[in-house]
C-alpha cells in the first residue's frame, strides 16, 4: 500500500510539471513573469494551422444544425474564412460530433477530419465558436505562458479528465502578437468550468475582473483580430498600418477594422456621441477632483485623459433617478477600459447602487455604455494620481 501511494504521488508530480502547474500559487516564481512582446494565443508552427481558407465541415445527424451553422456564420462574417457544409464525412476537414462535453484538439493534427465535439443536448453558440477557434489553432486564453500574472489555477479543483485543458504553453510555441491578457475572451474558461464538486478552477488576480472572467457570449475584439492576423493576410496587397489597435479589414484590406469607439480608414478618429448621450465626451483629469453627471442612454463613449501623463482614479455611480433596470447581459450596462492595452475587455458595471472605483494602468480611461435608448444618468468623479 505504501509503494502504491509513492507511485501515485510521483505520477501527480510529473503531471503538474508537464502542465506547467508548478508555480500555480505565485507568479514571481514563473520564468515568464517578465513581460515579453509575444505570448499566448495562436500556434506559431504553420504545420498546426490550416492552409485552406474554405473549410468543408460535416455535422453528425444527432446534433442541432442551426446552432452550428449560426456559430460558423459569425466567424465567417468577421474573417476571410469560409465554411462549406458537406454531407460526406470523408470530404470534411472539420467534423462536428456528439459528446457529453464541448472539446477538441488544438490546431491541425494528423487525423482528418478534425473532430469537434459538441454537447448532444446543451445548445451553446459561444462554446461552438470557442472550440471551432481552438480547432483553427487559437488556444485557450488561460493557457498563455504569462498566465500566472493574471490568474491562479486551482489544480486540485480540476476534474482530472480535463487537466490538459489547463496546460500552460511555452512562449516558444505560441504567439499573441503582443496582445494583452483578456479575461473576457471567448477563449477564457469561467471560474468553475471543468471543476470537481463545484469548486473554482480559475481565480482572477485582478479583483475588478472576478465577475467577468470567461463571461463573454461572443468573441472579443482581440479574439477575432488574432484569428485574422494568422489567416487573413494578402500577399499581393501592401499591409496598411492601422492606428489605435485596429487591424486590416479581412473583407477590404485597404481599410482598418477599429475598436467600437474609433473610426476612419486607419482608425484615426474617436467617435462622438449622439442621441441620449452627453455630447461632451472628453474629460481631462487633474490633481483636483472633478465631478460630472453624464447621460449614457444608448451606445455612448467617454474618454478621460490625465493632464500630466499620470494614472487616473475614477469613481462611477448610477444616479438614483435613472429609469433603468438590472439585466445581467453584456449588452446592458457599462464597460470601463482601464488597462494599458485598451483593446482588451474592461470591467463590466451593470446597473447597481454600489459605486465602482478604478485606478487606471496608464493615462487613459474609456467608458462605453450599452443601453436601450432612455434617460440614464451616471456620476463620474476622477482625478490624476501624481507619481
Amino acid at each position: 500500500m505504501f509503494y502504491r501511494y509513492i507511485i501515485l504521488l510521483l505520477i501527480f508530480i510529473i503531471t503538474i510539471k508537464a502542465f506547467g502547474f508548478t508555480n500555480f500559487s505565485n507568479p514571481f516564481f514563473d520564468d515568464n513573469f517578465v513581460v515579453q512582446r509575444k505570448k499566448r494565443g495562436i500556434l506559431k508552427f504553420k504545420s498546426n494551422l490550416w492552409s485552406e481558407r474554405e473549410i468543408e465541415f460535416y455535422i453528425n445527424d444527432t446534433l442541432n444544425y442551426n446552432t452550428i451553422l449560426y456559430a460558423l456564420y459569425l466567424i465567417r462574417k468577421e474573417t476571410c474564412l469560409k465554411f462549406k457544409q458537406t454531407y460526406n464525412p470523408k470530404k470534411a476537414l472539420f467534423s462536428y460530433q456528439p459528446d457529453k462535453y464541448y472539446h477538441t484538439k488544438l490546431g491541425k493534427g494528423i487525423e482528418i477530419p478534425h473532430k469537434i465535439y459538441v454537447h448532444i443536448s446543451v445548445k451553446n453558440i459561444k462554446l461552438i465558436i470557442r472550440e471551432t477557434m481552438r480547432a483553427l489553432g487559437i488556444d485557450y486564453e488561460h493557457n498563455r505562458p504569462d498566465r500566472n500574472r493574471y490568474v491562479i489555477i486551482n489544480i486540485f479543483n480540476i476534474n482530472p479528465f480535463f487537466f490538459n485543458f489547463f496546460e500552460k504553453r511555452s512562449s516558444r510555441t505560441v504567439d499573441t502578437y503582443g496582445f494583452g491578457y483578456d479575461y473576457r475572451s471567448i477563449m477564457h474558461f469561467s471560474s468553475y468550468e471543468y471543476s470537481m464538486k463545484g469548486r473554482k478552477t480559475i481565480e482572477s488576480r485582478d479583483k475588478l475582473m472576478i465577475s467577468s472572467i470567461g463571461k463573454s457570449e461572443i468573441f472579443t475584439f482581440n479574439d477575432i483580430k488574432l484569428l485574422n492576423y494568422k489567416y487573413c493576410t494578402f500577399n499581393n496587397i501592401p499591409r496598411i498600418h492601422c492606428r489605435h489597435y485596429g487591424y486590416p479589414d479581412p473583407k477590404l484590406p485597404t481599410r482598418c477594422k477599429c475598436l467600437p469607439f474609433m473610426y476612419g480608414d486607419l482608425c484615426q478618429f474617436r467617435l462622438e456621441n449622439r442621441g441620449l448621450c452627453t455630447h461632451q465626451n472628453s474629460f481631462l483629469a487633474t490633481p483636483t477632483i472633478s465631478t460630472n453627471t453624464i447621460l449614457v442612454g444608448g451606445i455612448c463613449y467617454f474618454y478621460i485623459g490625465s493632464d500630466n501623463g499620470g494614472k487616473i482614479k475614477l469613481q462611477i455611480k448610477y444616479n438614483n433617478d435613472s429609469n433603468i433596470f438590472y439585466n445581467n447581459k453584456e449588452y446592458h450596462g457599462i464597460e470601463v477600459k482601464y488597462k494599458s492595452d485598451l483593446s482588451v475587455s474592461g470591467v463590466y458595471y451593470p446597473p447597481t447602487s454600489i459605486p465602482l472605483n478604478i485606478i487606471s494602468e496608464t493615462d487613459m480611461i474609456v467608458i462605453q455604455s450599452k443601453f436601450t435608448p432612455q434617460i440614464t444618468k451616471v456620476s463620474i468623479s476622477y482625478r490624476e494620481i501624481l507619481q
